[in-house]
Order: C-alpha cells, then sequence, then structure tokens
C-alpha cells in the first residue's frame, strides 16, 4: 500500500536526473482506488506530458481487481493514438459485459 507513494516520488527522482526519460507505470485498479493519489502527485509534481490509459475487464464495484492502467510520462511520439487503436478491440475481446469502456486522456499536456 505504500508503493504507491514510492513510486510517485520515484518518478519525481528520475525526471529530474533525466528530464526527456519515458517512465511507465502500471497500476491496478481496485475499489480502494490508492492509484489516485499516487496520480495525483504526479499531476500536481510539475511534470509535464502525462498520458493516462485504463482498461477495465470487471465492475467498479468489484471486490477484486476491476481493470488495470498506465501511466506514461513522456510517452514516445503518437503512442497515445496508437493506444486508442487498439483498445476497443481489447476492451470487445477482453471485458465482462456492461463494463466500462477503456479511457485514455492526457492528464498533463506538453
Amino acid at each position: 500500500k505504500t508503493e504507491y507513494k514510492q513510486v510517485a516520488k520515484f518518478a519525481q527522482q528520475l525526471l529530474a536526473r533525466w528530464s526527456n526519460g519515458s517512465i511507465a507505470i502500471w497500476y491496478p485498479i481496485l475499489k480502494a482506488g490508492q492509484h489516485q493519489d499516487m496520480i495525483n502527485n504526479i499531476v500536481a509534481s510539475g511534470v509535464r506530458r502525462v498520458f493516462q490509459s485504463e482498461f477495465y475487464v470487471q465492475d467498479s464495484g468489484s471486490q477484486r481487481m476491476s481493470g488495470s492502467g498506465m501511466l506514461l510520462i513522456n510517452p514516445p511520439w503518437q503512442l497515445d493514438q496508437k493506444i486508442a487503436t487498439v483498445m476497443p478491440w481489447l476492451y470487445h475481446m477482453l471485458a465482462q459485459p456492461e463494463v466500462d469502456e477503456p479511457q485514455e486522456r492526457w492528464l498533463v499536456p506538453e
């Protein structure tokens, strides 16, 4: 449970040393929602170019992991577009009926 804070802190430290580095952070989407604090901390840190992609396979009220997310800091050029093209297919193949559609968005633009 403390890893979320550690990951946010490490990402900030890494970018202080390597400002043009690309960082990919995978996180589980659980009912407790602890991943949101990690995301908020990264966004509030002043980091630029933060893209978020979340994929759900179960209802958000599930007691188990309902999906997973990726936070991409300084992602490669056009990766956001490539993710957007594959998500509908993944959703159709893997998600249970009536599950929220995948979400992709820029949390912090350039």
